[in-house]
């Protein structure tokens, strides 16, 4: 079992006697968002791309707290799907080219620990896939580029059979401790 992949990580969690699966918190979910362009390299399309493309991304995750965790630079993503040109390699190249590439990726999975709004562990996967494609016919040009996305989570509580271990002394001293701290 490794813990260095979503999948891994989730079979560990779901091994642990103490916890269980919050019911109908599992996600998992597809998207993608492309834009393209034809002729000369236009500017204010690619801005515009970028930034449509940099929405999209919020409203693919839908959860505020999970982009200001995970740190994803979507900015960069966006500059590399904007990216235009077929760059000349040869005397051929200048008349025709034909360019389809993935220009970058991230895939991370992070597990999350229970804090006062969020008492539970949420394990979760954010996957972008930032591609292009360009075709240029001498200075005609036609690119698209894009981003695909896959999210998926799960949450986590400690399960009845394991809260009910606990003697109520236990129960009240945490309970006491924990109001301490908001007190």
């Amino acid at each position: 079992m490794s813990l260095e992949s979503f999948d891994g990580i989730v079979d560990y969690m779901k091994s642990i006697p103490s916890l269980e699966v919050v019911p109908g918190s599992q996600e998992k979910r597809n998207d993608s968002y492309s834009s393209g362009g034809k002729g000369f390299t236009d500017m204010i399309s690619r801005t515009q791309s970028k930034y449509e493309a940099i929405t999209w991304y919020t409203n693919f995750i839908r959860n505020r707290q999970i982009i200001k965790e995970a740190h994803v630079d979507i900015e960069y993503l966006a500059n590399l799907m904007t990216e235009t040109g077929v760059y000349v390699s040869s005397f051929a190249s200048l008349l025709f080219d034909h360019l389809l590439k993935i220009a970058g990726e991230i895939d991370l999975s992070i597990l999350r620990f229970p804090d006062i709004q969020n008492p539970y562990m949420m394990v979760y996967r954010i996957n972008i896939i930032a591609w292009r494609e360009s075709e240029r016919v001498l200075f005609y040009e036609e690119t698209e580029g894009g981003l695909l996305g896959l999210f998926e989570s799960i949450k986590f509580r400690p399960n009845e059979k394991y809260l009910a271990s606990f003697s109520q002394d236990m129960i009240e001293s945490a309970t006491a401790e924990a109001e301490s701290l908001f007190s």
